[in-house]
């Protein structure tokens, strides 16, 4: 039987924080036990930059062992669980990058598993780690300045020509180090304010055809389009490329439609380009599976295993429509144990909808797999949560 969904994927945070490669490879095997193929590495981050680039020696080292931020601004999680799980994250859990030989040898595990790992690279934003280690990289008036709240947090690439080469090389290197065909360059949550507060930065640009931050960061992503295409691979981001590259998108870059309340889903059908549904409303696993009291850290927005079973289908479907995405953000996943603990089971019904879509299991049925399921897993030491 064929799947019903090519892409059949789950994202990885390595960034906030930082999995072993056993972790890795135990996450691969997972995902093969139940029919994922897709591994969307999310290696570079504010938090850290987890992997070597030739020529920027500092990425690996203040880049990768920045300290773990407390997300005190976070007002979607349970204040006090909040403080808690950054009180007890282990020391060194925000420390580390995987060397080329490490990346080379779990490329090759997961595609003797077939699953392809999918690296990203965020860009404009998203950048502190990178720009805290090259100075020169971000906003002149932050240099050196560790990000300690939501705003000013010097997380933007500046337009240089440095950046521009930076963006160059740390792609080079993906495309060297994975054998994906398509690579994801982020491109969500860009505050333009960064740029357009720098009233010469403006005047610059403005000569070059950049009227907004909105055209930067579009200059941004045109580049890093064109970089990957001279690589031939493809480029893929977040919904909001869609607005922001325009007509320099490529016909067949891949969006992953992640933004709530259907405006994700809404930007990637209208792209008429491939896209991948991450819905942050059911698809985003480190949101809470129950009540906060009862639970581990987790974002507000309750998903249940059944929740996904009964909502999941009507969402993966449209013209263009490739593939199915969980997403598991590290912000509060600060242990293999908690990883898992969120990722399961819901992580097995999301892979049950991706691989048999309108043809999934009814709940009556499905649940009874679960149960034996979670069983087997405890079993063999994953922390699995109980349905009920």
């Amino acid at each position: 039987m064929e799947p019903a969904h090519a892409w059949r994927g789950l994202l990885v945070d390595s960034s906030r924080t930082f999995w072993s490669i056993d972790t890795m490879r135990t996450i691969i095997a997972l995902m093969a036990r139940y029919g994922l193929n897709t591994l969307h590495w999310h290696l570079t981050d504010d938090a850290g930059w987890r992997f070597p680039v030739p020529g920027y020696p500092s990425l690996t080292t203040a880049g990768a062992t920045m300290p773990r931020e407390p997300y005190s601004w976070y007002d979607n999680v349970d204040a006090d669980h909040r403080q808690a799980t950054w009180n007890d994250a282990p020391e060194e859990s925000t420390c580390g990058f995987y060397t080329a030989d490490e990346i080379r040898g779990l490329v090759t595990f997961a595609r003797e598993c077939g699953i392809t790992i999918v690296p990203e690279v965020d860009i404009p934003g998203h950048m502190a780690a990178a720009i805290y280690a090259y100075p020169e990289l971000g906003c002149p008036r932050l240099a050196g300045l560790l990000p300690t709240t939501r705003r000013w947090r010097n997380d933007m690439l500046w337009p240089s020509e440095d950046s521009l080469r930076f963006i160059e090389a740390a792609l080079d290197t993906v495309c060297t180090l994975f054998d994906s065909p398509i690579i994801h360059v982020g491109g969500d949550e860009c505050r333009w304010d960064e740029w357009e507060a720098d009233v010469s930065l403006m005047e610059r640009t403005q000569t070059q055809g950049a009227q907004s931050g909105a055209d930067i960061q579009r200059m941004f992503l045109s580049h890093s389009a064109r970089v990957l295409s001279e690589r031939g691979r493809t480029i893929a981001g977040w919904d909001e490329i869609v607005d922001m590259a325009g007509a320099d998108l490529p016909s067949d870059a891949l969006i992953l439609g992640w933004r709530e309340d259907g405006v994700g889903r809404g930007q990637a059908l209208a792209s008429g380009r491939r896209w991948v549904l991450c819905d942050a409303d059911l698809l985003y696993l480190n949101r809470l599976a129950g009540p906060a009291a009862e639970e581990p850290t987790g974002m507000n927005g309750i998903i249940t295993p059944w929740r996904i079973r009964d909502e999941l289908p009507a969402l993966a479907r449209g013209d263009g429509l490739v593939g199915v995405q969980a997403c598991a953000w590290s912000e509060f996943l600060t242990t293999p144990d908690l990883l898992f603990y969120h990722l399961l089971p819901r992580l097995l019904v999301i892979a049950e909808i991706a691989w048999h879509g309108q043809e999934a299991l009814p709940w009556s049925e499905l649940s009874n797999l679960l149960t034996s399921e979670i069983e087997e897993l405890r079993e063999i030491g994953f922390p699995c949560r109980a349905l009920a």
